[in-house]
């Protein structure tokens, strides 16, 4: 039974000489960390009330400012919340919803 199914292939490389082994080992370890490197745009999203460039952190609250549940940036979070986690008595509407 031959072992090169087994490794996916590999055993060729061994047939090469150490220099081009060396280049192929380097470009498939370079290959996820391109992949990783050009996925920037992960866990981002756009503000839902002002359409703000996309952030990190967003915080998911209800309030009487828009209809249903939206993920906010922490501006409009203020306007909703009056700054308070749990909101105030200026804002009764408002519910937090996580991060």
């Amino acid at each position: 039974m031959s072992r090169e199914g087994s490794k996916g292939g590999k055993t060729g490389e061994r047939q090469l000489p150490q220099a081009e082994r060396a280049a192929l080992r380097k470009a498939r370890k370079a290959a996820p960390k391109a992949a990783k490197a050009n996925r920037t745009e992960v866990g981002r999203k756009p503000c839902e009330h002002c359409s703000a460039p996309e952030r990190e952190e967003l915080i998911r609250c209800r309030s009487a400012l828009w209809p249903g549940w939206r993920l906010v940036y922490c501006a409009c979070w203020r306007a909703a919340s009056g700054g308070v986690a749990d909101g105030d008595a200026d804002h009764p509407e408002y519910a937090y919803g996580g991060l």
